[in-house]
Formats: C-alpha cells, sequence, structure tokens
C-alpha cells in the first residue's frame, strides 16, 4: 500500500473517531440529564 493511501486512512480513522466520540459525549449528557431528573 502507498503513503498517501495510508495517511488517508489514518485520516479516515480520525474522523470516524471523532465522531464517535461526540455521538458517545451526547448520550452521556443524555443520561446525565435523564439521571438528575
Amino acid at each position: 500500500m502507498n503513503f498517501s493511501g495510508f495517511s488517508l486512512l489514518i485520516h479516515r480513522v480520525k474522523i470516524a473517531e471523532f465522531l464517535f466520540c461526540k455521538l458517545l459525549n451526547k448520550f452521556m449528557i443524555h443520561d446525565v440529564h435523564y439521571i438528575l431528573k
């Protein structure tokens, strides 16, 4: 695999990780609000 393909893969993984973290934070915040109510 060439270097540009590898860096693109890393970039996609970082984007996926970022989106997953945002989604997780949204659920965590939702759970906290649910527990506090």
